[in-house]
């Protein structure tokens, strides 16, 4: 697939020979006789335990943006690894975990869904304990609907690697925090903590209101409007509201 811009520069970076970077395919999501590899990438020492950011891109094939974003920060990166030695000394105690297209299919195709039209931000077994906003909330008539929820017995492979990665790599963490890249949401990008089953606190809301105040102060003028997801809507199947609760 030449033509396939966001997969070609995945490549470009999973071949680039660094001593900070470890490459690992997750799987491969069939589409159209071709196989499109799901990539992770590990900046830093291959210490779990050590404190990790998360950088995640691509759940929604129709949102390019976040998956570009992740791959520019990660090129930059792994260039300025090249010659920074405060980055390169920062880098002994903390790392860097990143998939940039957890739904290659739906990127390709330009779908939101993947190729199976599973909404992947709707297929963990997470049930809403409030009413959510009818077919947006997760449905599961057809997969010929958006937001379509699938089999959260049985979940997609996508959705599966997202799980087993961030077991493996950011559980065991002294300190971890993931940033999932979408496209903006209303007239005001967002910057959404848990939860998105419910409108009750979730057991970080102090943490989650400290990091509020530090962007804050720290970026005056930023655009975003940092909040819960359930201050906007509430969903059925919320990834990250699984993961945080595992």
């Amino acid at each position: 697939m030449n033509d396939f811009e966001e997969l070609s520069r995945i490549t470009k970076i999973a071949n680039i020979s660094s001593p900070h970077l470890k490459v690992s395919s997750l799987g491969d999501i069939k589409v159209k006789n071709s196989n499109l590899p799901i990539l992770s990438f590990c900046v830093g020492p291959d210490d779990p335990s050590l404190p990790t950011f998360g950088l995640f891109g691509g759940v929604h094939g129709l949102e390019k943006v976040g998956t570009h974003i992740v791959l520019y920060y990660l090129e930059s990166l792994l260039q300025q690894l090249k010659w920074d030695e405060n980055l390169q000394k920062q880098f002994k105690s903390m790392r860097l975990v990143s998939i940039p297209m957890i739904n290659p299919a739906g990127v390709y195709l330009k779908t939101r869904s993947n190729g199976n039209g599973v909404d992947l931000m709707r297929n963990a077994p997470v049930e809403s304990t409030e009413k959510v906003p009818y077919l947006i909330g997760g449905q599961s008539y057809s997969n010929r609907l958006p937001w379509y929820r699938g089999d959260t017995n049985n979940m997609e492979t996508e959705t599966l690697a997202v799980i087993n990665f961030v077991k493996k790599e950011m559980f065991s963490s002294t300190f971890s925090m993931a940033l999932d890249i979408h496209s903006g949401f209303g007239l005001r990008d967002r910057l959404w903590y848990p939860y998105a089953k419910t409108k009750k606190p979730f057991p970080l809301e102090p943490t989650a209101l400290s990091f509020k105040n530090l962007i804050d102060k720290a970026h005056p003028f930023h655009v975003y409007k940092v909040e819960p997801q359930s201050h906007s809507y509430t969903t059925h199947g919320d990834l990250w509201d699984y993961l945080f609760d595992m």
